[in-house]
């Protein structure tokens, strides 16, 4: 399965947009990106943080290490994993309490509803990333100076990448045949299907009394989080707009999985499908995203809007689909809007 869509960024044509940018930065372990202080979260949230985790102090942003990129399944919204670099309280028999280096996941919303959050990001580069984006034409230094072609990299030096006017994604991607969209929905459709089965499976395993030991690296933190319902006396609610695309194919209903009976195997197989779930929603977000995106939008031939049934403002048209082979499959798409508290 690939991770990403396309050949990744170029100088210019369609290569040159935002996602590519992105992926520069996650395909060089190397590269360590700061997300600017002024970023701001799009949802409210209502989890305590953690007190035995304090954050580094940094000029150019908090510091992270873009893990991959992740898509929302209802709104073009596209995100960047990340693991950033705190110090956690641990308490010996004693009771006197060291710091130690350790890490933590965060995720930050780069492109929300098809709009950037931010217009630049800090970044210290490899040789090769350098050179990648200074001949892109998006390098700056924090001064605002642009890196010409003729400046040599410099391994001590935080870089501006910027995003301003560069197309969020490709509208080539708008070619849903040739990049198998309708494969990558099928496939999402079956892996939702074992990812329920497998979480029953997991379930009716730990009920029989076996555990799961975590397998995470040594130096991952799992914070202890508690909900707060009055985090957030001020937040404010907005209707946000959702496009989903899907195949409507019944057989999938009579599929039939394999049920484990050790609970690291089930666990094993549910991490694995679910990273491979996560790289073909990205996938399929940037392709319906272009084809959303273009004057013809996709050229479907859908059906009248009808309302989804029990629904408050769901609604939904179907399209019959030609493929090469011979095959048709029917593509159900939905549009409604969602609340969100901000």
């Amino acid at each position: 399965m690939r991770d990403f869509i396309g050949m990744g960024i170029k100088p210019i044509g369609p290569n040159f947009n935002v996602i590519n940018i992105l992926r520069t930065l996650i395909e060089d372990p190397e590269c360590i990106a700061y997300i600017p202080h002024d970023y701001v979260r799009g949802t409210v949230n209502r989890m305590s943080p953690d007190p035995k985790v304090h954050f580094l102090p940094s000029e150019a942003g908090k510091p992270m290490k873009v893990v991959s990129i992740t898509s929302n399944q209802e709104r073009f919204n596209f995100s960047l994993l990340c693991l950033i670099p705190v110090m956690v309280e641990k308490m010996d028999e004693e009771g006197k309490v060291t710091l130690n280096p350790m890490e933590v996941y965060r995720q930050y919303t780069i492109i929300r509803d098809s709009n950037l959050t931010i217009e630049y990001i800090y970044a210290k580069l490899s040789a090769e990333a350098f050179e990648t984006l200074r001949d892109t034409g998006v390098l700056y230094y924090s001064d605002g100076t642009q890196v010409s072609v003729h400046h040599i990299y410099s391994s001590n030096a935080i870089y501006k990448v910027s995003f301003r006017d560069v197309p969020i994604i490709s509208l080539n991607w708008a070619q849903p045949v040739r990049i198998g969209l309708y494969n990558l929905l099928k496939r999402d459709a079956y892996i939702s299907k074992e990812v329920t089965f497998l979480n029953q499976n997991i379930k009716k395993l730990k009920a029989e009394g076996q555990h799961l030991i975590g397998s995470m690296s040594l130096n991952i933190y799992q914070e202890e989080r508690t909900y707060n319902p009055d985090s957030s006396s001020k937040s404010t609610k907005v209707k946000v707009p959702c496009i989903v695309y899907e195949v409507d194919d019944p057989s999938i209903d009579d599929i039939q999985f394999t049920e484990y009976y050790d609970i690291k195997e089930a666990s094993d197989q549910l991490s694995k499908i679910k990273s491979e779930q996560k790289d073909i929603r990205f996938i399929s977000r940037c392709i319906i995203m272009a084809i959303e995106n273009t004057k013809k939008k996709g050229s479907y031939e859908w059906s009248d809007l009808e309302k989804v049934p029990r629904s408050k403002d769901k609604y939904r048209q179907y399209a019959t689909v030609e493929l090469p082979n011979g095959e048709s499959i029917v593509l159900k798409r939905t549009i409604y809007d969602k609340e969100i508290e901000m």
